[in-house]
């Protein structure tokens, strides 16, 4: 049962790189004025230390969850915010920057970023949940 659950998350994950990845590639050949390309980098750092942040993260990750059985009910969090953030650096790879076409007030951002914020949000619920029940 637990390999079944691990190839969920998988999928999941998977599936959620691809779906924004397909988007940006159909945006980018056939819309391309709907396309921002966003230079910034995480805080400054180049490409590749930012894909050594990720690994560190995601390391850091699989320890928690092997640790510790209560992280499992943030994994699907987990799950996408490292798809939202392999999805930016796949592009950054790629492109040499970020494909952004959802405007907002002070910019633009994209599926992946999408992805990130949804994760972050099922982490503070989680908490809240964990906090109001003790």
């Amino acid at each position: 049962m637990q390999n079944n659950k691990a190839y969920q998350y998988g999928g999941i994950f998977v599936i959620l790189i691809a779906v924004d990845q397909f988007l940006k590639f159909i945006l980018n050949k056939y819309y391309p004025s709907v396309i921002y390309e966003s230079q910034q980098n995480i805080i400054g750092l180049s490409s590749y230390l930012q894909l050594v942040l990720l690994i560190i993260l995601i390391v850091i990750i699989f320890l928690l969850y092997y640790k510790n059985k209560g992280f499992k009910e943030n994994l699907i969090a987990f799950v996408f915010i490292i798809a939202g953030a392999i999805s930016n650096l796949i592009d950054r790879f790629s492109y040499h920057h970020v494909i952004d076409y959802i405007p907002i007030i002070n910019g633009y951002f994209n599926l992946s970023d999408l992805f990130i914020f949804f994760g972050l949000v099922l982490i503070i619920l989680n908490i809240r949940k964990k906090t109001s029940s003790c």
